[in-house]
């Protein structure tokens, strides 16, 4: 059984983060994968492993 949150609770959480960036990205990614936490997680685990090895690839190509 995987974890996840109601569309119910992803809104309360957007109300109560209003300006909160990191959050609402968070947010967003988990109403993309309806609620489903680990998918959610997985997705934002990518995207931030996918921006480091962008960074050092262009850190090696430059220097």
């Amino acid at each position: 059984m995987n974890a996840q949150l109601t569309p119910v609770e992803i809104q309360e959480f957007q109300q109560l983060l209003p300006n909160d960036t990191p959050a609402q990205h968070a947010l967003t990614t988990l109403q993309q994968h309806n609620g489903n936490l680990e998918a959610s997680f997985d997705a934002l685990w990518q995207e931030k492993v996918a921006q480091q090895i962008i960074v050092r690839a262009k850190n090696l190509f430059y220097s």
